[in-house]
């Protein structure tokens, strides 16, 4: 049975296709949380995940919760604030976040970067934070730019965990970290997300989906961080 809120949002989003404008007139209810990307073309008809699944995401968000102090986040934090101030991820914040996402760094990436000067790392870097910032795109593709410029530099090349972490250092309230977890998580709910190029840009798409279907069925106001923790949980 479709809810009164569900059916609100589906007028909006059947609104949308003809005059984005007067769907966000129209208004769906505050507490679907969609944004006008979503509005205009990017929200499915049909979710992607049934009942079961969207509770399971909503009940492994809770447990995750029931469990963190916050201590763990804080270099996450103080990286996504000095970013705020500057514009761009410089070499300290990236061995902070290589930190805060428990990876090595004695290797041949990691001894290039420190070679660099951070002028150059921040001339990379904040491409990628403007990318991921920029609210003309959709969340999907100023994911995939945001990075595909990451990409310059020495250990961004391939792997999306490090950059993703990045990204949402950048972009805390839009972007979500991707990792083993997350994608055992996408695997458990019987969601498919290949290793093939553009990967990042397909995560935060369906990340995008899962949270809409969170709105639209638990009238939750989610965030794409929101639903990486659950997907963490649930991969775990």
């Amino acid at each position: 049975m479709v809810s009164e809120v569900d059916s609100r949002c589906l007028d909006v989003v059947a609104a949308s296709a003809a005059s984005p404008g007067l769907a966000l007139l129209a208004g769906c209810p505050s507490s679907c949380h969609l944004d006008s990307e979503r509005m205009s073309g990017r929200l499915p008809v049909v979710s992607v995940l049934d009942p079961a699944r969207v509770a399971r995401v909503q009940i492994a968000h809770e447990e995750y919760h029931a469990t963190d102090s916050g201590a763990y986040d804080e270099a996450l934090l103080e990286v996504s604030e000095r970013v705020e101030e500057r514009g761009s991820v410089g070499k300290a914040d990236i061995g902070a976040l290589v930190l805060w996402k428990r990876m090595r760094a004695d290797t041949r990436w990691a001894r290039s970067l420190s070679l660099m000067t951070d002028a150059a790392v921040r001339q990379i870097t904040g491409e990628a934070v403007t990318a991921v910032r920029d609210a003309r795109l959709a969340t999907p593709e100023a994911a995939g730019r945001g990075r595909a410029a990451l990409g310059k530099l020495p250990g961004f090349a391939r792997g999306d965990a490090l950059a993703s972490a990045l990204l949402v250092a950048a972009a805390p309230d839009r972007m979500a970290v991707y990792d083993r977890r997350a994608q055992a998580g996408l695997e458990m709910l019987g969601l498919v997300l290949t290793p093939a190029e553009g990967r990042y840009r397909r995560y935060m798409a369906l990340v995008e989906d899962i949270r809409a279907d969170v709105g639209l069925r638990h009238g939750r106001a989610w965030t794409a961080r929101d639903v990486d923790l659950a997907l963490y949980w649930i991969g775990g």
